[in-house]
């Protein structure tokens, strides 16, 4: 009888009067995996997260394999964001059930949310192992790999830029120098032109609240090239999101060196 009101209850929508008929339904019967599946999921699904865990708790005591109700343990945690928790109960899943690609894209997520990129990527390369095609998976391992490609350009111009040349030491010509330079506030790239380097940069430095770095010089005048070809990534005026096709073009130049000058100190 009570397990035939809480099905019409829920038939109706009325979650919070089905999870009381639940609960009840449960006392004549407490062992019912339904039942219990249907009340985790309803506490999960009116925001009732700890009560929810209770349950779950209490379940696996009967159920210590049922997957369900590691996934749904794992479930509340991550939304209570209890990070360690999530993890346990997600991975427990996972051995009892290897071949989860559901709980293991929600494990990745979760790696990926809290900045473990490495981690994650193996976690979703594992899905792809088993699914070549599941969606999630794929968008996130496109995503993980172009931000450590990202963080691979921006490092190694870090590294690469340290040449011989200090902004004292530049030498003004008629032809001038086209500049790069990087806010080290908010990472824009200015692409800009001058004629007198050294007075423009004082200038820029004097005018901004925020630090610039000077990353390099190009020998000429290539701002309206350079600032049609980035185009798309124009923020303002001639300051650039620091896309990726900018990093790679500066990484690009400083490996030639052709026409660059490399930069080893700061704006005066």
């Amino acid at each position: 009888m009570w397990d035939a009101l809480r099905l019409l209850f829920k038939r109706k929508g009325f979650k919070r009067s089905t999870i009381k008929y639940c609960k009840i339904a449960l006392q004549l019967k407490p062992k019912n995996l339904k039942i219990i599946k249907n009340l985790i999921g309803l506490l999960i699904d009116t925001k009732k997260y700890k009560q929810a865990i209770k349950v779950c708790k209490s379940a696996l005591m009967l159920y210590p394999d049922n997957v369900d109700i590691w996934m749904c343990l794992g479930d509340a945690h991550n939304s209570l964001k209890n990070i360690n928790e999530t993890i346990e109960a997600y991975g427990s899943c996972l051995k009892k059930d290897p071949r989860n690609t559901i709980v293991a894209n929600k494990l990745g997520k979760v790696y990926d949310k809290e900045g473990r990129p490495d981690k994650a990527l193996k976690i979703f390369e594992y899905v792809l192992g088993l699914r070549p095609n599941d969606g999630t998976a794929l968008e996130y391992v496109k995503y993980i790999k172009k931000q450590k490609e990202d963080e691979w350009l921006r490092k190694k111009i870090t590294e690469i830029i340290e040449g011989p040349v200090g902004v004292a030491d530049i030498l003004e010509t008629n032809n001038g120098y086209t500049y790069f330079i990087q806010s080290s506030y908010n990472r824009l790239i200015k692409i800009g032109y001058s004629r007198k380097i050294k007075t423009r940069m004082k200038d820029l430095q004097n005018s901004s609240p925020d630090e610039l770095i000077l990353l390099l010089l190009i020998k000429g005048n290539r701002e309206k090239e350079l600032h049609e070809k980035f185009r798309p990534y124009r923020k303002h005026g001639e300051w650039f999101e620091p896309s990726r096709e900018i990093l790679q073009y500066l990484l690009d130049l400083i490996v030639k060196n052709k026409n660059v000058i490399l930069i080893d100190d700061d704006l005066e």
